[in-house]
């Protein structure tokens, strides 16, 4: 119901109105943005690095909770509060990004996740309780992944408009939702060989040396890719005044 509201409300508020042309062969228009360094692939490198890093730890959060923490029956209040959190948390990173600007808001809530993964692999049975901190504060700092990497995609629009001349968001944000769902493909074809590498079975009587490898795998990757990813955003050229630059550029050529 809310999705039918406010989808109405948006195509009402913020019409689609422009008029642009499209290349010739879009495929070969296409190719430069992944052979050529630009702000687009450093975004999307990055972007499907943290979303991996955030991949993992969901593919293995039943598992984790189950067998790890011994407290299957905490997992659907968990994912409640995990998302709960994340969901509460966008307007939160939207103000900071609009103080400190997109890139470092990002930055911020990717290292804010990763302090708190250090934990997952020395939690255990007895320290259960404990991964609610973890789940709440985790699902906070998922808010700047759910707002902060989109925006700075948009940006890019503009910026791909200035240096080709066209405008194609359809085709920016089709790649982006691919990085998304192949995010998840990896996460699975990485952690479960892993785990099943550990000796780990699901529903099984588990050694604690195959669960302490479930808890390495639950934090451990994650805090990899998400930093692989803020390393690679380290020297990310577009920011806001970049980018209002690139707004103005644009307004000049289409006034003439």
């Amino acid at each position: 119901i809310s999705l039918a509201l406010t989808s109405a409300w948006a195509a009402r508020a913020v019409p689609d109105t422009g008029n642009t042309e499209t290349p010739a062969n879009p495929f070969s228009a296409m190719r430069p943005l992944f052979t050529r360094a630009n702000p687009f692939r450093q975004l999307l490198v990055a972007f499907l690095l943290n979303a991996v890093g955030n991949a993992i730890p969901a593919t293995l959060f039943l598992l984790y909770v189950s067998d790890r923490l011994a407290r299957p029956d905490w997992a659907g209040p968990m994912l409640f509060v995990y998302f709960v959190a994340a969901a509460v948390s966008v307007p939160f990173w939207v103000a900071v990004a609009r103080r400190i600007g997109k890139r470092r808001a990002w930055s911020a809530g990717i290292v804010l996740a990763c302090v708190f993964f250090l934990a997952a692999p020395f939690l255990g049975e007895a320290q259960a309780a404990l991964f609610w901190i973890v789940v709440l504060v985790t699902g906070f700092a998922a808010g700047s992944d759910l707002a902060l990497p989109s925006s700075i995609n948009a940006d890019v629009i503009d910026w791909d408009e200035l240096e080709s001349g066209y405008r194609r968001p359809g085709l920016f944000f089709a790649l982006w939702g691919t990085a998304s769902k192949l995010s998840y493909a990896l996460a699975i074809g990485i952690a479960f060989p892993l785990l099943e590498w550990g000796g780990f079975q699901a529903g099984a009587n588990n050694s604690a040396a195959s669960l302490a490898w479930l808890g390495v795998l639950y934090g451990g990757p994650c805090i990899g890719f998400k930093l692989a990813a803020l390393w690679l955003m380290r020297d990310y050229p577009i920011d806001e005044t970049r980018h209002g630059e690139i707004r103005a550029a644009l307004a000049a050529r289409a006034g003439g």
